[in-house]
């Protein structure tokens, strides 16, 4: 009988210990998803640096530095080059957006629906609200800087010593752990470099592609406009409508047929990016499943707002090729194609 209540209090205690550390967890769930951001700065700036060092025969650390050093020349002179050009034409937006909603609202007060829903946000303190929001919304800028700051540093030291950390976190698992945890980060490593060349080409010719639509149609700041579309691509889905309904707005300023045009332009080239371009992407990039995509969006969203919309999709990938390989190859033992794996099987 003493036995059996020791074995009790054992497993109570137990069980206590995981709810503590599971609560633990979820309040500096924050830091690890800035820990997340860090490892996946470090494994991009390591698939720069690696060609990079082989090329030019220095050592690893040179490497990182010349390629740390590239990317800030690189990202000064293109801030330089188009920086003037693109201010310019995002002044013009942020000038033209609120005559174009003016337009949208007397257009949508000639209707039923339409003029109970401008009466709803203006009784509803739309823009009392907006500004009593931006203190908040202030701080929240500052925050994200001081955050992507974070990410960078870190990423930096992770990228100079990634085999210090990674032996470090096998090391808090058992022994017979580590040969398949390993594997497992090695495999993630790769699937997450290919989905972020495949991220890169996509913003791209996105942007390209909406900037030229929208100038041949005749919305102003196009080129603005191009940069924000290809920018919120990083965000799967939710990103290619954010970024037209400031396009569409604009639009609205030459009238509703203009705006039409807008929608179709941004509906042809989802069209093409969906159908033409990234099945020619996704033949050497990771390939997630659309609805696994959409409802981890959705979750990181709703849980952690900006940050997780940003990092849904990469932690997606290393959480997908996780369990692949941690539990239906090593558990389950059954044959599966993991995530920037060619081969089947084991």
């Amino acid at each position: 009988m003493k036995e059996r209540t020791t074995e009790f209090i054992l497993r109570a205690f137990l069980v206590a210990g995981v709810v503590v550390l599971v609560l633990l967890l979820w309040q500096i769930v924050t830091i690890l998803l800035l820990i997340f951001g860090a490892v996946l700065t470090a494994i991009v700036l390591r698939m720069l640096s690696q060609p990079l060092g082989q090329r030019l025969g220095v050592s690893d650390h040179t490497a990182l530095a010349c390629t740390v050093v590239g990317l800030l020349l690189m990202v000064g002179l293109t801030g330089w080059l188009m920086g003037s050009i693109v201010n310019e034409q995002l002044g013009q937006l942020k000038q033209e957006i609120p005559a174009s909603w003016e337009n949208a609202k007397n257009s949508l007060e000639q209707f039923y629906l339409g003029n109970m829903l401008v009466e709803e946000l203006e009784q509803g303190g739309f823009k009392d609200g907006v500004l009593s929001k931006l203190p908040v919304a202030a701080f929240s800028v500052v925050e994200s800087i001081a955050n992507f700051l974070i990410v960078i540093v870190c990423g930096v030291f992770i990228a100079a010593r990634p085999a210090l950390y990674r032996q470090g976190l096998l090391k808090l698992f058992p022994e017979t752990m580590r040969v398949h945890l390993s594997d497992a980060f090695m495999l993630s490593d790769q699937a997450l470099r290919m989905w972020f060349k495949g991220k890169i080409i996509s913003m791209l010719c996105l942007a390209v592609m909406i900037t030229l639509a929208l100038w041949i149609i005749g919305v102003p700041s196009a080129l603005a406009i191009g940069v924000i579309a290809g920018m919120a691509e990083f965000i799967p889905y939710i990103g290619a409508f954010l970024s037209a309904v400031p396009a569409v707005l604009l639009g609205l300023l030459d009238g509703p047929s203009t705006a039409l045009w807008v929608v179709v332009a941004f509906f042809v080239t989802q069209q093409i990016q969906g159908n033409l371009i990234m099945p020619l992407i996704q033949q050497h990039m990771v390939q997630l499943p659309p609805a696994l995509t959409i409802f981890a969006l959705l979750i990181m969203g709703y849980l952690f707002g900006l940050l997780g919309l940003l990092l849904a999709e990469p932690l997606t990938v290393f959480l997908f090729v996780m369990v692949k390989k941690l539990y239906v190859r090593d558990v389950l033992h059954l044959r599966t194609k993991i995530p920037g794996v060619t081969s089947k099987g084991k």
